[in-house]
């Protein structure tokens, strides 16, 4: 199945073939690709081949073992289901066992319905998937686990297990949901690598139920990281050290910016039993059990050190004999606890804390608790009234659900910073930065996002090769400039077509603020023609721990800039037109009125069509013609729409020549919010020096106009006023006495709020 392609070099009148090895790509469908099952593609493929499984629906297949380095592919993670059985609960195999220190990644697809009956293998654990042997790294992205179930007495990780030595598994995008093990450990994860690595991003964790773990179970001799995740639902049913999410006695996992709800234990930990961990901007919200309604820690807990910084713990309960702790309960005399910048308030049941010493309690600063308790000893909390909370887990931006705090809240601007031994976070949960004085808590009151992503689209083109996009991108931490997770561009051809991506290149400016270059590759599109239409958008995260991903347009769901879950619904998009652009000299819109706006167009006179079609849309890609415009002798045209679209209204031009061929015009746009005032452009008149900037702004009646601008902090330092009238206004701003550097401009209408202060960079 592989593919060679000869390189041919002349050296001393020698002919020398030189293979080049490209990795085949190999289809599997019911009918009409090289194979029909899974496996007999997996034993046929070579090693690094991509294996797509081409099914839009289910394929049944079962113990598909995978022993060779291979990608395997979906049509989507909701999209291609690999089933054990088409039932539930009756099949006898799992349904992937990945060994032999291969190296394996996993896309866009679903696996459910696994249960493992043999104990030859692991005792049957790992019933969706199953990860062993020595050296094996597993990459999963946009994968659904779920509705696997355990079949044999004492296995672990219905859903899914990573055994062996030395093995690791990175899963970005994914979801872990509705395993159950009718055993001791863990319905959804069960992590025994000696020694392995486990990384999750963006990924839920949901509905999971185990007898001792519901969610995950982490050994000693893992290296675990969770960013962005969400637990949710995870059930613990049985007795005993039993934790809803999360058991890790003796391991210590790290947790940034993750969410704990619903989650429930029969005896101790609702969403955790933990001994040491690492939990910064996270938050626990409705978790019970009997003891630790969020997070339990029991006298057998190993002496690793649990950290706790800038977490919100509400609305927990723990309905054991008191003191219980409904947030945190110790039960350790010898485990430290370093906790700062945290509020436990609002438990339904039992004390928000429960110490059995208060010794333990090493780092104690700036935490906020309704009631606590104490076996022995005493220590100080701010015993708060005034919290102040939303009331509800909810989403207030970023990837994972959080508590919002009110205006009042002496939450706000009473956290610690710095403090010695203990790494504060600059952003909160949901990547917001915190500024000033920080507030206490997973949620910063004042937290602005701060990462901007402005740039000029891609035309309309004739160019069938490469073409590059100019992106200006802004965010007070810095983007990355090397490595990995450099900002990239997402293109595609067609609607239909596949997703492929480049890095950028920071071609002037800084980190914090420049301009970046990103090539549209022809070759990774397959290559476009005359009448093709390209698809794409950026994508960008910048240097802080757990950053998220922010994109233009907005919307993206994602682990990182390589791992997108859900991209913009709306997209940006260029035709390849044919002579379009010899043709039309000029091609413009503006409003009006509210809700009327004039094209106008100018062609050459010598490059006369026989009509001009109008074409409108409200997304830019579903157009309708709305007019047909007759040719002139004077080559200029205009058009009135009275009645514009909500929001956004794009428009072409559909020519129709004299020998009948139809091309294109680029694609323009106006907004038509319903608005008597609106800002349409600031852009930088010369912009490699961004000595002045052109300013357009739209006004339903005569008014006057206040322009201020000012630097990064705030300050002040140009501030014009001027009149405009009913239309279209364009003003050129001189900003050549303005330092280099970022700056915010904003217009401001008399009686009208501010519009958003737009940032821009002056060189």
């Amino acid at each position: 199945m592989k593919r060679t392609v000869p390189n041919f070099i002349l050296l001393s009148l020698l002919l020398i073939f030189s293979p080049v090895i490209f990795a085949a790509e190999i289809t599997v469908c019911a009918s009409g690709c090289n194979y029909t099952t899974i496996q007999a593609a997996v034993n046929a493929a070579s090693s690094g081949d991509v294996i797509l499984v081409n099914v839009n629906g289910t394929i049944t297949a079962s113990g598909i073992s995978i022993s060779k380095n291979l990608t395997i592919r979906g049509l989507g993670q909701n999209t291609t289901i690999i089933q054990a059985n088409a039932s539930r609960g009756v099949a006898t195999s799992r349904v992937m066992y990945i060994s032999s220190g291969v190296t394996v990644t996993l896309e866009g697809f679903t696996i459910q319905h696994g249960r493992e009956t043999a104990t030859t293998v692991m005792n049957g654990s790992g019933c969706g998937i199953l990860i062993d042997g020595t050296g094996t790294t597993v990459t999963m992205n946009n994968v659904t686990v779920k509705n696997n179930d355990t079949g044999v007495s004492g296995s672990s990780g219905a859903g899914l297990t990573l055994a062996g030595t030395s093995s690791n598994l990175s899963v970005n995008n994914c979801r872990i949901e509705g395993n159950i093990s009718g055993s001791n450990s863990a319905g959804g994860l069960y992590l025994s690598a000696s020694p392995g690595t486990f990384t999750a991003k963006n990924t839920v964790i949901d509905g999971n139920i185990g007898q001792g773990v519901g969610g995950v179970f982490i050994s000693s001799a893992v290296t675990v990281t969770f960013s962005n995740c969400l637990f949710n639902n995870n059930q613990a049913a049985g007795a005993g050290n039993s934790s809803g999410a999360v058991y890790a006695a003796s391991a210590i996992p790290n947790f940034n910016s993750c969410t704990f709800t619903n989650n429930t234990a029969a005896n101790f930990g609702g969403a955790m039993r933990i001994g040491g961990a690492n939990i910064t901007n996270c938050t626990f919200y409705n978790n019970s059990a009997l003891q630790g309604g969020a997070i339990s820690r029991g006298t057998g807990s190993a002496g690793n050190a649990l950290y706790i910084v800038n977490s919100t713990f509400y609305g927990n309960s723990a309905t054991g004999a008191s003191p219980a702790g409904a947030g945190l309960a110790n039960s350790s005399t010898t485990a430290l606890i370093h906790m700062v910048n945290t509020v436990l308030s609002n438990s339904a049941a039992g004390s928000d804390v429960y110490l059995n010493t208060a010794t333990t309690l090493s780092t104690n600063q700036k935490n906020y608790v309704g009631t606590a308790s104490f076996t022995t000893g005493s220590t100080t909390f701010a015993y708060n009234s005034g919290a102040n909370f939303s009331g509800s887990l909810a989403n207030n931006g970023g990837l994972t659900s959080t508590m919002a705090i009110n205006a009042g809240s002496a939450l706000i601007d009473n956290g610690a910073s710095p403090v010695t031994g203990v790494s504060i976070p600059s952003k909160d949960q949901r990547n917001y930065v915190r500024s000033g004085t920080l507030d206490i808590g997973a949620y910063e009151y004042s937290g602005s996002q701060t990462l901007a992503v402005n740039y000029s689209t891609l035309p309309s083109t004739l160019m069938t090769t490469n073409r590059t996009l100019n992106s200006t991108i802004t965010d007070n931490v810095g983007l990355p400039t090397s490595g990995t997770l450099l900002p990239r561009i997402y293109f595609k051809k067609g609607v239909n077509g596949n997703w492929n991506s480049t890095a950028g290149t920071l071609t002037s400016g800084t980190a914090q603020s420049g301009t970046w270059d990103f090539t549209v590759n022809n070759t990774l599109m397959g290559g476009v023609a005359v009448g093709d239409q390209v698809y794409y958008f950026l994508a960008v995260q910048d240097n802080t721990a757990g950053a998220i991903v922010q994109s233009n347009p907005a919307g993206v769901s994602a682990a990182d800039v390589n791992n997108i879950g859900t991209s913009p619904g709306t997209l940006n998009s260029y035709s390849i037109s044919a002579a379009m652009p010899v043709k039309i000299t000029s091609f413009d819109v503006k409003k009006i009125a509210v809700g009327k706006a004039l094209l106008s167009w100018k062609m050459d006179p010598l490059e006369q069509a026989q009509d001009y079609e109008v074409w409108r849309s409200n997304d830019g890609i579903q157009f309708q013609r709305i007019a047909i415009i007759r040719v002139n002798a004077q080559a200029k045209y205009s058009y009135a729409d009275d009645q514009l679209l909500s929001g956004t209204n794009y428009y072409r031009l559909r020519m129709i020549e004299t020998s009948g061929a139809v091309t294109f015009s680029k694609t323009i746009f106006v907004s038509n919010k319903e608005t008597g005032f609106e800002v349409i452009s600031i852009k930088p008149v010369n912009s490699s020096r961004n000595t002045s900037l052109q300013v357009e702004f739209y006004s339903a009646i005569n008014t006057n106009i206040q322009i201020v601008i000012t630097d990064a902090v705030g300050r002040k330092l140009v501030q014009k006023h001027y009149k405009a009238g009913i239309g279209n206004t364009i003003l050129s701003l001189p900003v050549d006495q303005l330092r280099t550097g970022t700056h915010y401009i904003q217009i401001i209408p008399s009686g009208k709020m501010a519009s958003k202060a737009v940032p821009f960079v002056k060189y």
